[in-house]
């Protein structure tokens, strides 16, 4: 159903921390940790409703510190 393992780029399944095969941090899925990516995933996630909202509106500054910790 759900495997531990994860493809990436090609290359051989590596292992990572995962839950329900659901990484614990971005980067290990080689996923780049820099300030680019950190503020494009802090605006996409300010646009689901569930995320942005809860438990009230969350501003960009609020909400990239989690996303840093994240990625």
């Amino acid at each position: 159903m759900f495997s531990d393992a994860i493809i990436v780029n090609g290359q051989e399944p590596r292992i990572a921390q995962v839950v329900l095969g659901i990484p614990e941090r971005y980067r290990d899925l080689d996923v780049p940790s820099n300030q680019e990516t950190i503020d494009k995933v802090t605006e996409i996630a300010l646009m689901d409703i569930c995320m942005a909202f809860n438990p009230r509106k969350a501003e960009f500054a609020e909400f990239q510190p989690l996303v840093q910790q994240v990625i």
